[in-house]
């Protein structure tokens, strides 16, 4: 992660001002103010100040660098003074965003390319895009981009389905935030026998009326199963509209479960030390695979199918229906020390080369900005 983050402080032009989006909107904006040398980043990584710059790369901020080194903006500031654009949405392009979301991000892209600003959309999800205008307008935004990166082979194909001109890069990479390793919780044994359940309100408003019930009742059985292997469930809110699910989830299951509500980079964290995790939320699986926890996913969108066929981990991402039976096999075999084991080494290996892909792709971004 350091060779990374040296290399961005000394290719990006002091007095850059880079420009971080996300969901359509300007997020955060930051002016280079200097280059650190490489002792002072490696006195600033040693007294662990280098975690608020995790914290930014964890949103997909590459370029927010720590506070001494560049000077955070507020207000308006000319687009002619941008140099680049990063696009961080996670899942922003596709049939299943309304048009006018598109057509607003398309404006505002056209104003900012003329004023000569580069523009990159970092990993994420794409498509499909079946209905004409939102492909249309999907074009439109591409091809005034100079580098897209793919999350997945099937948002790739999405992509190339497009035809779009010579002028943007598609590329394949993984999830930005592989390699953000999160804070260690302050006594990680504690964490050795306990499973973390994410919830994911997509679930239900983004699936049929039968998935999203048959989605509660599974999670409450796997609640009542983690019991009786002998671990200890937990539920974690890892995003503020999951809130209600969590309090439903604790009625059905007597009201007596712990819930974890702290920041991404302690869960993170968390999500590291824990026995197993079992969740719907893209990053919360992200979060875990990255350090090789076995995870028990259940999904509402292609990007999860990819991620677990990418971890040849297929067999632990639900499909409903289930029997009782294989759910709670595939479960024994996750908590299982003896399996988990070669589950945990297998999930390491392809761990490591998804990390070593980011950080070629960070290098790829650094270097078209400074073109």
């Amino acid at each position: 992660m350091m060779r990374t983050v040296e290399e961005n402080v000394q290719t990006i032009p002091v007095g850059a001002l880079i420009e971080f989006w996300q969901g359509g909107i300007p997020r955060d904006m930051l002016r280079v103010a200097q280059r650190p040398t490489f002792d002072e980043l490696g006195r600033h990584a040693a007294g662990l100040q280098i975690t608020a710059f995790m914290r930014a790369l964890a949103k997909g901020a590459a370029l927010s660098l720590p506070s001494r080194w560049t000077k955070r903006l507020t207000g308006h500031h000319p687009t002619s003074q941008v140099s680049a654009i990063l696009d961080a949405s996670g899942f922003a392009y596709g049939d299943v965003w309304p048009i006018h979301r598109l057509e607003a991000r398309l404006d505002a892209y056209r104003r900012i390319r003329n004023q000569g600003a580069k523009i990159i959309i970092l990993p994420q999800a794409f498509g499909p895009f079946e209905q004409t205008n939102v492909r249309n307008a999907a074009c439109e935004i591409f091809n005034l981009c100079d580098l897209i990166y793919a999350r997945d082979e099937e948002s790739y194909h999405h992509l190339r389905s497009l035809n779009l001109s010579s002028g943007p890069k598609l590329r394949i990479c993984a999830d930005m935030t592989f390699v953000h390793r999160g804070t260690p919780p302050i006594n990680p044994n504690e964490w050795q026998d306990r499973v973390c359940i994410v919830p994911n309100a997509r679930m239900l408003d983004r699936t049929s009326k039968t998935t999203a019930a048959a989605y509660l009742e599974t999670t409450i059985r796997l609640i009542n199963w983690i019991r009786e292997y002998g671990c200890e469930p937990w539920l974690v809110l890892h995003e503020a509209n999951d809130a209600h699910m969590i309090d439903e989830l604790r009625a059905e299951a007597g009201g007596q479960i712990p819930v974890l509500d702290i920041d991404a980079s302690e869960t993170k964290g968390v999500f590291g030390s824990c026995r197993a995790v079992i969740a719907s939320r893209y990053h919360a699986l992200i979060s875990s695979l990255s350090h090789g926890t076995p995870v028990l996913g259940m999904s509402w969108s292609h990007k999860y199918e990819r991620l677990f066929q990418e971890f040849e981990h297929s067999r632990y991402l639900i499909k409903f229906p289930i029997s009782d039976d294989d759910l709670y096999e595939r479960l024994g075999e996750l908590l299982s020390l003896e399996t988990g084991k070669d589950i945990k080494a297998n999930l390491i290996n392809h761990s490591q080369d998804k990390k070593d892909r980011v950080r070629q792709m960070w290098d790829e971004v650094n270097t078209s900005i400074c073109a």
